[in-house]
């Protein structure tokens, strides 16, 4: 019940326009101590990189204690001096994303709640103004066929995609750099001019639902 009262505690009150300058302006500056250390990769250069999945963390943080046992056994060109730094690397690192992320999800459910107060804002008043628009008051039917455009209910069919981008997003899913799922159905009997449906929904783990969107009107 109290985390209850203090969510909706929160969604009432209001962020400022200062306070979300500040905490840009402090995003910032974090973004700025870490330029020197970032690196700017490609799809294709992703690909060819090992991630931190939660086995390959498990595999690096075991191999490593056996290391720091049995230093005779380590090949010549990497002494434990060199793997523990790397492997401190990569772990202050990896806390890092941690923090950022967990702050994104802060954001994001807030964002969420914030988003579905305002819509229904928006509803309450559409729906005055379709009534109005009944009465024919003044200026309600212009403003309501101007909204009433985002309730049409319009399918549209989007292409099946390539051979070429069913093959690069099928990578993607392997190396853990894009989400989703590649869908692929034949009708049954197997006949000579059966049906393939093939539904590829891989999608950026960043990618916002304006951009989803642009691409599937692109690809139109």
């Amino acid at each position: 019940m109290d985390e209850q009262k203090t969510n909706t505690e929160a969604v009432k009150r209001e962020i400022t326009p200062g306070e979300v300058g500040e905490m840009i302006r402090q995003i910032d500056a974090a973004k700025a101590i870490f330029e020197k250390y970032a690196v700017y990769l490609t799809p294709a250069e992703r690909q060819h990189l090992v991630g931190s999945n939660v086995r390959n963390i498990g595999f690096i943080q075991a191999s490593f204690l056996s290391a720091e046992s049995h230093h005779t056994l380590l090949p010549q060109y990497l002494p434990i001096t060199k793997y523990r730094e790397d492997k401190e690397n990569f772990e202050r690192k990896r806390t890092l994303l941690a923090v950022v992320n967990g702050f994104a999800q802060e954001i994001s459910d807030s964002m969420l709640e914030s988003s579905d107060v305002v819509y229904h804002d928006s509803l309450a008043y559409y729906n005055t103004i379709k009534e109005a628009a009944k009465q024919h008051v003044a200026d309600a039917e212009t403003e309501f066929n101007a909204l009433k455009i985002y309730f049409d209910k319009h399918k549209s069919q989007s292409p099946e995609p390539t051979e070429a981008q069913l093959e690069h997003d099928f990578h993607s899913l392997l190396h853990g750099t894009k989400e989703g799922s590649i869908y692929v159905k034949k009708d049954v009997p197997a006949v000579e001019h059966s049906k393939l449906t093939v539904e590829d929904n891989v999608h950026s783990p960043h990618e916002t639902v304006s951009e989803t969107v642009k691409k599937k009107e692109k690809s139109e």
